[in-house]
């Protein structure tokens, strides 16, 4: 009734007593466990949620706010699988209403996002810790320790969980302001780069990469200069395969970026590409030379596959 008759004039007249009583009810039955009293505090959530959604007048307070946070986090501590409690939640993040409460339980929310092994969940997770570092308002500083977090947590053991970092990653880039990201560029540049090299899941790989071709696209174009001499040109100058390797990946990264305007940089990294694909390179490898260790000769002819790899992909495009 409420989202199908929003303009009935007694909303208007009775709103606040309405959500006093919905209170009532949470306080009185939450914490009796049987099926009757879930559907009932259910509901309340339910109707809480769509007259916070649907009327801008609603107003909570301080207390009723901290009620419904305290049964919202009762939920999440416990991988509920109610709806309900993660659409008051987007209600409240929405709205914008202000509570030291919301800030820590988003934390615990972003926690379960990464090690919760129920999808649904982990996907409402989510959709709602992207939400809040995009839409709330958050302290500069303490938003910038977020990101930084957020971005540590590419490098988790299990994949669901690294692949639900990523996703974050990806949709807080793809959403925040340029002057947000500018604060933690740098870092977010070096963590995805690492990552680019070391992920070996083909899944989260290309989700990396899609995260870093997001990055890319909203530094400004003189920091776009900086990254590229500065990190890109030294990684492919160095002895280091892997360094190599992850230049030939960003090269990559900026052709798709640039499009056209790639062809630029063209006299600057082609030389040092043709010159690492030589095959005087590989002639130790072809006249059957080994080391007396059978593991540094098997890691260093994948190192070289791989580079190989990225730099005839790279010519390739």
């Amino acid at each position: 009734m409420l989202t199908k008759f929003t303009a009935i004039i007694s909303f208007d007249l009775h709103a606040e007593s309405i959500i006093t009583q919905l209170f009532l009810l949470l306080q009185k039955y939450s914490g009796l466990l049987n099926d009757d009293n879930r559907q009932m505090t259910t509901l309340c959530f339910k109707t809480i949620a769509h007259f916070i959604n649907i009327r801008s007048d609603c107003k909570l307070s301080d207390e009723q706010l901290t009620i419904l946070i305290a049964y919202a986090d009762y939920d999440i501590e416990n991988n509920s699988q109610n709806v309900s409690i993660y659409y008051l939640l987007r209600s409240i993040i929405q709205r914008k209403f202000i509570s030291k409460e919301v800030h820590q339980l988003m934390e615990r929310l972003m926690i379960m996002a990464i090690v919760t092994e129920i999808d649904n969940v982990r996907d409402h997770a989510v959709e709602l810790y992207v939400k809040y570092l995009t839409d709330y308002p958050i302290d500069r500083n303490r938003l910038k320790g977020k990101l930084i977090n957020l971005a540590k947590q590419l490098e988790v053991d299990h994949v669901s969980g690294r692949k639900a970092a990523i996703i974050m990653m990806k949709n807080v880039i793809q959403n925040l302001s340029h002057d947000i990201l500018a604060m933690v560029r740098d870092q977010l540049f070096l963590i995805l780069a690492l990552r680019l090299v070391n992920e070996e899941l083909p899944e989260c790989l290309k989700l990396v990469h899609e995260t870093m071709g997001k990055l890319l696209a909203k530094i400004d174009q003189e920091n776009i200069e900086k990254i590229y001499e500065n990190f890109i040109l030294s990684w492919l100058n160095s002895d280091s395969l892997a360094k190599q390797t992850l230049a030939s990946k960003m090269l990559i990264l900026y052709m798709e970026n640039e499009k056209s305007g790639f062809e630029k940089r063209l006299p600057s990294c082609l030389p040092m590409i043709a010159e690492q694909i030589e095959p005087e390179h590989y002639e130790s490898l072809k006249s059957g030379e080994k080391s007396n260790n059978k593991n540094d000769d098997d890691g260093r002819t994948k190192d070289e596959d791989n580079l190989l790899f990225q730099h005839f992909n790279f010519i390739f495009k």
